[in-house]
């Protein structure tokens, strides 16, 4: 009775497969301001459910049968974009030379932005902390 992956990254316009693995009843109830929303169940080790979305936005999904089931996917209208690590590490290849806007997203922490500069044939590293929740 857990979501997995907890963070999902797609491009937008993307069609994402959401299934149920476990033999018990599920329920997917999506949260969206620019996507079309859902909420409907999903039957243990039954036909996977296909949602599209079409627009950049952070979508939380969660089921109403397990109260404590949550996960969030992440629309973006970029192919530049990664999900860290269990250390917090991430790596992001193949960005053209030029300046960014670099977002970190965080689902109880919040999000914070830093503008990074790419150079071609170097490596950047970025430090990003976020304050602990008070």
């Amino acid at each position: 009775c857990v979501f997995t992956p907890h963070v999902l990254v797609v491009p937008k316009g993307s069609t994402v497969e959401l299934r149920n693995s476990d033999n018990v009843m599920h329920n997917i109830h999506s949260y969206s301001l620019k996507n079309a929303s859902f909420n409907e169940s999903i039957p243990g080790n039954g036909k996977p459910v296909l949602k599209k979305f079409e627009f950049s936005e952070i979508v939380k999904i969660t089921c109403d049968v397990h109260k404590w089931m949550s996960a969030w996917l992440v629309v973006r209208d970029n192919p530049y974009y990664a999900v860290t690590d269990e250390m917090g590490v991430f790596k992001i290849e193949s960005i053209p030379e030029g300046t960014y806007k670099l977002i970190a997203w965080h689902e109880s922490l919040g999000k914070q932005t830093m503008d990074i500069i790419v150079k071609k044939g170097e490596s950047s590293e970025v430090k990003i902390e976020f304050a602990p929740k008070k």
